[in-house]
């Protein structure tokens, strides 16, 4: 009997209007309650050079106000509406979205369309919420070693492609974001043909696409953004290792970055069989790490693998650990990497890896079930660059993978002399 686990999911509807926009509207009759969004492809990957901070610090701006709504009563009027909303960016996606009754839902994009063309920035507004961004990262990054640790790691294993650029931005350039700034980056990506609407709720794709042609369709479709162009990130040639300190270090650590494909670009057929290694290998106490190294050697305190494959052009596979009292990170990075090589030189029961699939599909599924979730995990694949298709399908990619292929991706990309290696000590104060 197949198991339920692997089954495809809906498609949702996908529409699009005389201006460009995608339409995704994913039914759901459970409750009469709206998730609506609008997830534009844009993020701080395509922030200019010397511009870092500049995506995330429009996504602040982009609530300031317009002429119908002044002075930061968009988020207020929501919530009178009876709703809540948020916005975030990644490096590939900025999104901004509510949660409604289904009852004023045309109302709420009615505003979202107008926040799309209508943003005015007052020069105040613009160094208050800049500072605002300041504060965020001082709280987030430089407050913190573990995240500073990321960060740094993150811009040595990416030589050249913008994903080595902080989300937040570095510091000195934030400090020099202006309001023209933030207004060309608008009137440069905030368009239209560049967005993805996505709605879930007690509606059909037909009365979304009406109600969108009404608000959003109104917006000219002309002066379409240039084709996303970024440059890419060559092979690693070598092994790369960083190491850092902090006084304020509680646990020494390391973390392993290797190259890996995303489940939209070249190489993405890879990634069900990347999920799977990465559930096989850690992430839960039945993971290998895991059993070895903490329960087994008790050699780690903490220890585990994952893989991240919703981007556009890059995918990464992380392994990580914390070393028990006595083990240095060092002498653990070397143990986890002589004890993938051994993985690549066995395969594993196909009973095993059944348990695995059997539990990574059923916490995904698990996690979709709710008003919005299941529309947002489609609006982040159709905005990446990926099909509605591509992503109905992933149950069934997941339950296809084989002990061989989790064999062969281990091969084919956990190959320790490509990869980039962090360790973040303890400095001891003198």
């Amino acid at each position: 009997m197949a198991d339920g686990r692997f089954s495809p999911l809906p498609e949702p509807f996908m529409g699009k209007l005389s201006n460009g926009m995608d339409v995704l509207v994913v039914p759901d009759r459970r409750a009469p309650v709206a998730y609506h969004g609008v997830y534009y492809r844009v993020g701080a990957a395509d922030e200019d050079a010397g511009k870092t901070g500049l995506a995330h610090f429009l996504e602040h701006l982009m609530f300031k106000g317009t002429e119908q709504f002044p002075e930061a009563q968009f988020s207020p009027r929501v919530a009178k509406l009876g709703g809540k909303d948020n916005a975030f960016t990644s490096a590939d996606i900025t999104a901004y979205y509510q949660r409604v009754p289904i009852s004023v839902l045309e109302e709420v994009m009615a505003m979202e369309a107008d926040r799309m063309t209508n943003l005015r920035l007052d020069e105040d507004d613009v160094v208050a919420e800049r500072d605002v961004v300041l504060e965020e990262r001082s709280t987030r990054i430089d407050n913190s070693p573990a995240a500073q640790f990321r960060e740094e790691l993150n811009a040595v294993f990416y030589r050249n492609h913008p994903y080595g650029r902080p989300l937040a931005g570095w510091r000195k350039e934030i400090e020099g974001l202006s309001r023209e700034d933030a207004l060309a980056f608008y009137k440069r990506f905030y368009h239209p043909s560049n967005a993805v609407l996505v709605v879930a709720g007690d509606i059909s794709g037909q009365e979304v696409l009406a109600m969108a042609e009404r608000t959003y369709g109104k917006i000219l479709g002309d002066n379409p953004p240039p084709a996303h162009v970024r440059p890419q990130e060559p092979p690693i040639r070598a092994t790369r290792i960083l190491e850092m300190s902090d006084p304020r270090v509680g646990n020494p650590q390391f973390s392993t970055y290797f190259m890996a494909p995303s489940y939209v670009g070249e190489g993405g057929e890879d990634g069900p069989a990347l999920d799977v290694l990465a559930r096989r290998l850690g992430n839960d106490p039945s993971g290998l790490l895991y059993r070895h190294f903490v329960r087994d050697q008790k050699k780690a305190l903490s220890i585990g693998a994952a893989y991240y494959g919703g981007a556009r052009d890059h995918g990464v596979f992380i392994i990580y650990g914390i070393p028990a009292e006595g083990v240095s990170p060092e002498e653990l990075h070397g143990q986890v990497m002589a004890f993938l090589s051994e993985f690549g030189a066995k395969t594993p029961s196909q009973d095993r890896v059944e348990v695995d699939k059997k539990a990574l599909a059923g916490a995904t599924l698990l996690a979709l079930d709710s008003v919005g979730a299941l529309a947002q995990s489609y609006a982040r694949t159709v905005t990446l660059g990926g099909s509605v298709s591509q992503a109905a399908a992933w149950p069934q990619a997941i339950g296809a993978v084989t002990p061989e292929d989790l064999v062969r991706v281990a091969n084919k990309y956990l190959d320790p002399k490509t990869s980039v290696t962090g360790f973040l000590t303890k400095e001891e104060r003198p």
